[in-house]
């Protein structure tokens, strides 16, 4: 289940997969066409993200937006403000993923390692299928504990801790995508 602040918007893609709405994202989306436009360090993406995002909240009954309405919206402000080569190359990349830890944690059930680490794979391999490139691991400690069944942190919550971040760094680094990011915490 999702909990949502009621000022949330989200984003539905075609797949029918909704997400968050970030300004984070769509900033990265406005540089990224801006760089393929000619414009290194694009100094508007901050004022064009900002403006659709009070658009979409001061204009939007609904707290849904489809994908290409929010496309069309963004290059309908670039196309206004006289950046229509930034527009022409304006698609959104693929928004973050986040994977949270410990709910694979408490799926897995405590002591399940193997099961945990399998659907942490199927997980990561769901993303990577989406084509995101910002990838968000939460929960580490939490799981740590869940899995190893500890009140207190202790030693082999450390120990699994260590494997689960290497595992991550291991999946990650198996994708090799060049603007791959990632984090865990």
């Amino acid at each position: 289940m999702i909990a949502l602040h009621e000022q949330e918007l989200l984003v539905e893609f075609q797949s029918g997969r909704l997400v968050i709405f970030e300004r984070r994202w769509l900033h990265r989306s406005l540089t990224l066409a801006a760089e393929q436009a000619g414009y290194e360090k694009w100094w508007l993406a901050d004022h064009v993200t900002e403006s659709v995002a009070t658009y979409f909240a001061d204009h939007l009954d609904l707290r849904i937006v489809g994908i290409q309405r929010l496309q069309l919206a963004v290059k309908s402000v670039l196309e206004t403000i006289g950046y229509s080569e930034v527009a022409q190359h304006f698609e959104p990349v693929p928004p973050p993923v986040e994977i949270n830890l410990f709910t694979l944690a408490i799926e897995a059930d405590t002591g399940f390692e193997l099961l945990f680490f399998q659907t942490l794979q199927e997980k990561i391999d769901e993303a990577v299928g989406t084509g995101a490139e910002e990838f968000r691991f939460t929960g580490v400690h939490a799981c740590a504990k869940r899995l190893t069944a500890s009140k207190i942190w202790c030693g082999d919550c450390q120990r699994l801790r260590g494997e689960i971040l290497e595992y991550v760094d291991r999946r990650m680094l198996a994708v090799h995508r060049p603007n791959l990011t990632y984090c865990v915490s």
